[in-house]
């Protein structure tokens, strides 16, 4: 007998998302708050169905129905509030607040274009701003999957990067497993020697796999969120990039600027596991400084601001 393959939550109706994350939310989370939030978001998905019988606009999700794309907003609004208050409830949290640029999560109707958009704007910023007890900040980027195999997109990892780097604060990961009620933890240390691959399941995109979660959900309430705090993160080497990128800009020094763009946009290229020697040497030819290293480049920089 063959195994039935398990369903995307993109694929599910609202009840069967709400019957997923009751049974792993349940006991940990206020039954109050819970509540709450699954008749404010069933009101989201039954207005989103609503609006697209009336024949209103919206984009596909990843080449799906564009009812899967509402699914895939909405079920990722409602899992991160209740991980928000996941984390409000760890005894050494003092606040926590969302901060993508879409938190108001909501949607916006136009009657006159008949179009189906986000209030605010579907970004890759970290979902949560996580404030501890300590004084330390994180941001906090949230990932779910109901099967054990867990990958991020290179494309959301640079943004998380970059997001380190212009704040001066550091992210981390939460990996959540649906069906399991597992959950895990990295820095972004984590891929400091990692290599992406082409995951064929996504397009080809490049991605990078993540530790399968192992820690039970009860356990986040009283897990050592300093532990995963490395004050060591503006060095990690590619937080490092993205920092140099951000000083240079405010020096407005328009040649140390392209040297970095250049050197990042080389990097890049070498990471697509594809043949761009050509484009690569054209790039070098140009610019000989993007020969240099990292810690060379970040002299010159200092060079420049202290002249």
């Amino acid at each position: 007998m063959t195994k039935e393959k398990s369903k995307s939550l993109r694929d599910m109706n609202i009840d069967e998302i709400f019957d997923i994350y009751l049974k792993i939310f349940n006991e940990i989370i206020c039954k109050n708050f819970i509540d709450q939030k699954f008749t404010e978001y069933k009101n989201k998905y039954n207005k989103f169905i609503e609006y697209k019988k009336l024949g209103y606009n919206s984009p596909s999700a990843m080449g799906r129905d564009k009812i899967a794309y509402g699914r895939t907003i909405i079920y990722g609004w409602l899992i991160e509030e209740l991980v928000a208050e996941l984390f409000r409830s760890n005894l050494s949290v003092e606040l926590v607040k969302n901060c993508g640029q879409d938190k108001e999560h909501d949607f916006v109707y136009c009657n006159i274009s008949k179009n189906i958009k986000i209030s605010g704007k579907k970004s890759s910023d970290p979902d949560l701003q996580v404030i501890l007890k300590n004084s330390a900040v994180f941001f906090l980027e949230i990932k779910t999957a109901v099967k054990n195999i867990f990958t991020f997109k290179m494309g959301g990892l640079k943004s998380l990067y970059k997001t380190s780097a212009e704040n001066e604060k550091p992210c981390i990961i939460f990996m959540l497993d649906l069906d399991k009620g597992l959950y895990n933890i990295v820095n972004l240390s984590y891929f400091e020697n990692k290599s992406p691959f082409v995951n064929r399941n996504l397009e080809g995109q490049l991605c990078y796999n993540l530790p399968t979660p192992d820690k039970k959900l009860n356990e986040l309430l009283t897990d050592n969120l300093n532990s995963y705090f490395d004050e060591n993160f503006l060095n990690y080497s590619h937080i490092k990039k993205y920092r140099l990128l951000k000083i240079a800009k405010n020096s407005k020094n328009k040649k140390i600027i392209k040297i970095i763009e250049n050197k990042m946009k080389i990097e890049n290229l070498e990471l697509e596991l594809k043949n761009f020697q050509d484009e690569i040497k054209v790039i070098e030819e140009i610019d000989k400084d993007v020969l240099k290293s990292w810690d060379e480049i970040e002299q010159i920089l200092k060079s420049i601001l202290n002249s």
